[in-house]
């Protein structure tokens, strides 16, 4: 299970650099991200409101293609991936991991700790409950 969720979370992040990034998606696209969050999601970004699920989705729906003038391409890294599960009946995974966004040769990274569940169905069979993330 830890190896799902090691998986979603690189999965969803190259949805992000493909999204905000020059390759053109569809609405179709986005359900990669929608498919992903459970109805109760949430997000807390650094030095920002929660954002709800349905906020979140809005958001990145307007942001389409935001980065995709950014030389050297927007990227994302992911690194000091952990998991650890929780629960026999109802096993949730609490995760947290570095983010590194590049974005015009610039470099910030953000802490992110994050809540999955299973889910069927799923590109690796989990689902994000919840995402707080903070600025290093």
């Amino acid at each position: 299970m830890k190896r799902r969720c090691y998986e979603e979370v690189l999965g969803l992040h190259r949805f992000f650099e493909r999204w905000f990034g020059t390759q053109r998606q569809t609405e179709t696209d986005l359900l990669r991200l929608s498919g992903v969050l459970a109805e109760g999601f949430w997000l807390r970004p650094p030095g920002a409101a929660v954002l709800q699920r349905a906020e979140l989705i809005q958001s990145v729906r307007a942001q389409q293609g935001a980065y995709g003038r950014s030389d050297p391409p927007f990227r994302i890294e992911i690194e000091r991936f952990h998991a650890r599960g929780y629960g026999a009946e109802t096993p949730l995974f609490r995760v947290t991991y570095e983010e590194w966004q590049t974005l015009g040769g610039r470099r910030s990274g953000r802490a992110s700790d994050a809540l999955f569940c299973r889910r069927e169905g799923t590109p690796h069979g989990v689902a994000w409950v919840c995402l707080s993330e903070s600025a290093l």
